[in-house]
């Protein structure tokens, strides 16, 4: 089993990347959407496939409480905001496209990787399962992106 410091150091990672990646102003700009559409859909999520569903149970790699890994599940804060931030700042559907798909296949190789080193284990649940609901979610928060403004200057082509 691993270490319980490898889902501290993966949010260590991901604020890291916030720092690198997103220049300070968008930051603040995008703290909202990382705190509810990062770490709250976040935390509740895996609340609900653990203790509700029963589809997930992480087994180590962090500290779990309730069944959530704390450390694991706060990271998709800065991810969410790297990821509003690149939306936001691309110029048609094409990119858009790419950017909600690097992302899901982002949270599904993680997915697979805890599962491969037995820190995840699915029950009723698989790794194509999480690329679809993670294409679901980023979907919904180019939705709140859009509807709230926070995306400009996009083109059909």
């Amino acid at each position: 089993m691993l270490s319980i410091f490898l889902g501290p150091l993966i949010f260590f990672i991901g604020v890291t990347l916030l720092f690198l990646l997103v220049p300070r102003k968008d930051i603040s700009r995008f703290w909202d959407i990382g705190l509810v559409g990062g770490l709250g859909i976040s935390f509740v999520l895996t609340y609900l496939m653990h203790n509700v569903f029963g589809f997930w149970n992480f087994v180590g790699g962090d500290i779990i409480i309730y069944g959530i890994p704390l450390c694991l599940a706060a990271v998709w804060m800065p991810l969410v905001m790297i990821y509003s931030y690149w939306v936001s700042k691309s110029s048609n559907l094409y990119q858009i496209a790419g950017v909600i798909a690097g992302f899901a296949l982002l949270a599904t190789a993680a997915h697979w990787y805890y599962v491969t080193q037995g820190m995840l284990i699915f029950v009723r649940w698989s790794v194509f399962y999480t690329f679809i609901l993670a294409v679901a979610i980023h979907i919904a928060l180019l939705y709140y992106l859009y509807a709230s403004k926070q995306i400009t200057g996009m083109h059909h082509s």
